[in-house]
């Protein structure tokens, strides 16, 4: 028996070394790193604008694709990309590990499920590692996601507060277990009530994982925050509205834009909305 466990144990491993491996090949054009992250070998897409400049210390944004996608599709719908040529930062889109949680998909380990990959492990490394190639703003590092990703942006939120200043869920704001940040964390999101996958509120035929709604979610947030519980919602279209959480400690604002009518997409006004609050909000910022 213990033979055919270690058998089995053996080839799950080899099975999701080589899942990261075709993801990677299977993904170009883009320039992806490889990196060992607890005997595993990761992968994550890289952007640096042309106007980088050893010389001057730039923002790193992190942004986390969806469970079964990958970062080529991430990147085609948010299209950071442009905009860090623009602004001059640096992107990058890791790619999620096939879980057992989450059906063998490519997706992150919000939860820290026994036997999934440390993901939290891996944002550290990552960041360790471009700190290591490219001159970084340690105040300026940030992370975004839609989904699955949304959900990792919110884990990042929780366990490297110490290192993250500000986070953008996209579809997939969530109140992790086991959620203890050291600081106020200044937050932008994005959620429609016609979100048939991460749903608004949560319903009998939820996701396993989302084990909260999203105003429940905010709720932690805005606790964690020490923000005023009423908030100022401001009308931005027939649709849409902007709730701003106020009077936040050390500048951990939080703002909600809700969709009456969006469902799981990445919300149209989400990228350049993400980076102007991202660039207002640096870490010891007292915005």
């Amino acid at each position: 028996m213990i033979q055919i466990y270690i058998r089995k144990q053996l080839a799950a491993v080899l099975s999701l070394a080589f899942c990261f491996q075709a993801v990677a090949q299977d993904e170009q054009p883009g320039n992806y790193e490889p990196i060992n992250v607890d005997g595993l070998t990761r992968y994550y897409r890289i952007f640096i604008p042309e106007s980088y400049s050893a010389d001057t210390a730039v923002p790193l944004l992190f942004d986390f694709h969806g469970s079964g996608s990958n970062p080529a599709r991430q990147e085609a719908t948010a299209q950071f990309e442009p905009l860090a040529e623009e602004k001059g930062f640096i992107v990058v889109t890791p790619v999620g590990a096939p879980v057992p949680s989450n059906g063998g998909r490519n997706s992150w380990n919000v939860d820290f499920f026994p036997g999934d990959p440390d993901d939290v492990s891996f944002v550290r490394a990552m960041i360790y590692d471009i700190s290591a190639q490219y001159t970084i703003d340690a105040n300026r590092i940030f992370a975004t996601g839609h989904s699955g990703g949304g959900r990792m942006s919110s884990r990042v939120a929780c366990s490297l507060s110490d290192v993250v200043a500000a986070i953008g869920p996209n579809a997939g704001i969530r109140w992790p277990d086991v959620c203890e940040p050291e600081r106020p964390v200044p937050i932008i999101t994005f959620h429609g009530k016609q979100d048939a996958v991460n749903h608004y509120e949560v319903q009998p035929d939820s996701p396993p994982y989302w084990l909260l709604g999203v105003e429940d979610s905010l709720a932690g947030w805005v606790e964690n925050n020490q923000c005023d519980p009423a908030p100022i919602e401001t009308p931005i279209s027939e649709s849409r509205t902007r709730v701003a959480y106020q009077n936040c400690a050390d500048g951990g604002d939080i703002v909600f834009y809700r969709s009456e009518t969006d469902g799981h997409i990445w919300s149209d006004v989400a990228t350049n909305l993400i980076w102007e609050f991202f660039e207002a909000h640096p870490m010891n910022s007292d915005m």
